[in-house]
């Protein structure tokens, strides 16, 4: 609806809240109907909406350091789209998200895109379309993403496995099958390495369990940021592209 954007960018400026009205000129905005709802005690709809704002980087970082930014932007989409509409939030997410991506998430989707798994590709782009307006899943599709790795590359060498099982010993197993479990070598290095991957994945299963939103959380509960998010993503592609390529590299041998 540019339409919109640009009433509520002239609206801000309006205002003179011109820092907000800047930042919302150089983005992308969608709309998404979330419900429809009643006014208590009478007959009167609205409709509720998320506003969604795709930003460059060092716009999301404006935005994150000084919240009063969203606000204003929220409350002059509220002012433009009139008083059926209820905007219920703005979700911040990153023009990356839509093709603009790093150097390590382009090699790692150059590798999960292809694998013939449903899970693992579903996984991957959620994390990536998650990392910056939705931390908390972001983090969880990490997990959820090396778990379908794993249990793709088990299931591809028909070796069973607990399909409870979590996953530091989803990927114990996985490793140990491709020769990536440190015992199996002999050179310090390479142990170094190889260990360290596993820590990765320890790592990334105890920041889930941490940070996400697998699990409620108390009043003092952590909150984890984009910066969180985006480490988590990174990791888990890596190291699931690692895994994919030394199963595929194995099977060509």
């Amino acid at each position: 609806m540019p339409d919109e954007k640009q009433q509520a960018v002239q609206w801000l400026c309006d205002g003179a809240q011109l820092e907000a009205a800047s930042i919302l000129e150089r983005c992308d905005v969608l709309f998404h109907h979330v419900d429809i709802t009643f006014e208590i005690g009478g007959e009167r709809q609205y409709e509720m909406i998320d506003v969604e704002i795709r930003a460059s980087r060092l716009d999301r970082k404006a935005v994150s350091q000084d919240p009063r930014l969203d606000e204003q932007i929220k409350g002059a989409f509220q002012e433009v789209l009139g008083t059926q509409t209820v905007v219920r939030q703005v979700l911040w997410s990153g023009k990356a998200d839509v093709g603009e991506q790093s150097g390590a998430e382009q090699v790692a989707t150059a590798t999960l895109e292809v694998v013939d798994s449903p899970h693992v590709r579903s996984a991957w782009r959620k994390a990536l379309e998650r990392r910056n307006r939705d931390p908390d899943g972001a983090i969880t599709a990490a997990r959820t993403l090396l778990e379908s790795v794993c249990k793709h590359i088990l299931d591809v060498q028909e070796i069973a496995y607990d399909r409870k099982a979590d996953l530091p010993k989803l990927y114990g197993m996985a490793a140990r099958s491709l020769n990536l479990a440190a015992e199996q070598h002999a050179d310090e290095t390479v142990k170094r390495i190889l260990g360290g991957c596993h820590a990765v994945v320890d790592g990334l299963a105890a920041l889930r369990n941490l940070l996400s939103d697998a699990h409620g959380k108390g009043r003092e509960g952590l909150q984890p940021s984009a910066l969180h998010a985006e480490l988590a993503v990174n990791l888990a592609g890596s190291m699931a592209a690692f895994l994919i390529g030394t199963r595929e590299q194995r099977a060509n041998l």
